[in-house]
């Protein structure tokens, strides 16, 4: 997740986005990562901490696909893969810290 998130900005900035937008896909990646956190927490309940890092993986996964096909000035798409990832990680998170 870590190299993804660094990355993402320095790919951007390489075709000139500017910095708003830049920091306009970071934060929907703060979003992914934080604002559905008491939903993740719920699905862990019921559905359990092994199944819920497995979907949080899944969504990892896709993100990187979604994101690392991404061109640099393609900010709807890395906007999407960054909340992906920032919602993957949620998921193991949320799962793993039990």
């Amino acid at each position: 997740m870590i190299a993804v998130m660094v990355m993402t900005p320095v790919h951007m900035a390489h075709v000139d986005v500017s910095l708003k937008i830049i920091g306009l896909v970071i934060s929907v990646h703060v979003i992914g990562m934080y604002a559905f956190s008491p939903v993740v927490g719920s699905i862990s309940d019921r559905i359990g901490k092994i199944r819920t890092i497995q979907v949080g993986l899944l969504i990892l996964l896709t993100s990187t696909i979604v994101a690392g096909s991404a061109k640099a000035d393609d900010i709807t798409r890395l906007g999407i893969g960054l909340f992906l990832l920032g919602l993957g990680w949620s998921f193991t998170l949320i799962s793993g810290s039990d």
